[in-house]
This record gives structure tokens, sequence and C-alpha cells, in this order.
């Protein structure tokens, strides 16, 4: 790598963040003796998440997130999101907390009608939002890794990132070994919102009666601007040691046969530990 001028690594990843996040337990009120499984109702809502992280000899860090909304009125092939500029409601601060995040380049939200990823929005949007959220300089000496997703395969998204970024594609059906992103990035940060979404919950949480005298359950569902901001206060906590682990676990960083070693060794240790 150091031979071709490779100084950095990027892996940039989707991963698909549901309005409710699957839990081990379930909720109700203290004191009942029997409970049933507890369901917001939300658990097909859900918006895909891009992330990027960086690693090089120095440091690791990762890159402004990109978020793409579900919205059947919008395209197929999407559009750029704009919170309003006058919001008003429950939501107005929060709104205009994430319209600064978007002016400012620290976060890029666009919708379509499916809610994932595709080539169109990988050519005009996120890869111009990438390349300029890292220096042209950098870009020169860094290898990008990227999974065989189509819309990231076609030719003509290939041809635009090529323009920007040296790239790479792991070999078919080898990301949950190979993608830093999968290997130790999503985890830690979806294990973060999934905290958020549980304090939702509790907040929320409570039991009506109906006039027919059944007691119901009721909840407020998450709004797309409360999970926008779980991920963005999910990324505050991931941790530079997180991302290296996630190449080092996957053999990505070029000369780091003994890093790679020990962190294995660590990781083995820790499991026996846990054991005992």
């Amino acid at each position: 790598m150091e031979e071709r001028g490779i100084q950095s690594f990027l892996n940039i990843d989707e991963s698909a963040i549901f309005f409710e996040m699957a839990n081990d337990t379930t909720l109700d009120i203290q004191g009942k003796s029997v409970t049933g499984i507890f369901s917001t109702g939300a658990n097909k809502q859900r918006c895909t998440l891009l992330m990027s992280i960086i690693t090089n000899d120095q440091t690791s860090t990762f890159a402004p997130p990109v978020i793409i909304l579900k919205n059947t009125s919008a395209s197929t092939d999407g559009r750029v999101f704009s919170p309003p500029e006058n919001p008003k409601g429950e939501f107005k601060e929060l709104i205009k907390q994430i319209r600064a995040l978007t002016n400012q380049k620290d976060l890029l939200i666009l919708e379509n009608k499916s809610g994932w990823n595709n080539s169109f929005l990988m050519k005009e949007h996120i890869i111009p939002f990438l390349a300029s959220s890292i220096d042209s300089r950098s870009r020169e000496s860094m290898l990008l890794f990227l999974d065989n997703c189509r819309c990231h395969t076609e030719e003509s998204v290939y041809t635009r990132l090529s323009e920007e970024f040296n790239v790479l594609y792991f070999p078919p059906d080898c990301t949950a070994l190979l993608q830093p992103v999968d290997v130790a990035v999503a985890k830690s940060l979806k294990a973060s919102i999934k905290k958020k979404f549980l304090n939702h919950v509790t907040k929320n949480f409570q039991e009506i009666v109906t006039p027919k005298g059944r007691r119901k359950k009721t909840f407020k569902n998450p709004s797309k601007y409360e999970v926008i901001e779980w991920v963005m206060e999910g990324y505050k906590t991931l941790k530079k040691e997180t991302i290296r682990s996630g190449f080092v676990e996957a053999g990505l960083t070029g000369d780091q046969k003994e890093e790679r070693r020990n962190y294995l060794l660590e990781k083995k240790n820790q499991k026996v530990l846990y054991r005992q």
C-alpha cells in the first residue's frame, strides 16, 4: 500500500435504522402478574444510515453521516430533504438544530420512495458530499473500500467514485468479515441508538382504560427528527478505538499483523474472563 502512496483507508456502508429497535425485554405497568409483548407499531418504519469511517497511522475518525428517509410522495430516484425554515410545534428547537447541521454540512439528509440508497443518490448527492468533507490532498492518498451493493458497483457510480477516490471493492459475500463498519462500528452505533429508543419508550409509555373498560397500552412513536437526533448523538459516542478496531479485525490497515494479533488475543482474553 505504501508503495502506491496509500496512507489512509475509508470504508462506507449502509445500515437500516428502524424507528422501533428490537429489544430483549418487554414493557408493562409495575406490579402486574401477567404481561404481553409490547410493540409501538413502528417496527416497519425505518431510514437508511450511510456511515463513513477513516483510519491512518495517526488517528481514526468518521466523515459526516448521510441519512435517507422514506417518503412515498418523493420520487423513486430521490432528493435532498430540507427541514422547515420556520418550524412550529414540539420539535421546533430540534428541527432548528438539525437544519443547522445540514447547513454546516455536518449531516446530509436525503429522501426517496423506498428509503434505500440507489445509484442516483450516490452520483448526485452522496459522492459529492463525501468528497467535500475530505480535503483533496487526503483523498489522493486514501483507499476507499466498498461492498458489492448494486448502487456502489454500477459503472456510472464507479466512474464518479474514481474521480474522487482510489476505489477497491470487497469480494462478494465477505462483508461480514472484511468490512470495518460491519465488523465493529455499526453494532456500537446501533447500541447507542437503541438505548435512546428505550428511554423514549419508558418516558412515553402509559396504560389507559377504553370506554368499554378494556385496558390498553399506548405509546407515542418517535418522529423522524428524534431518530435523526439519536443517530447524531450516537456518532458523538463513537470512540477512535472502536473505529480502528474495525479495520484491524478486518485486516485492512496495511502492515499490522502484530497489531491484529494483539487485538484478537485481547478479545479472546475478554471472552475467557466473561465466561469465568
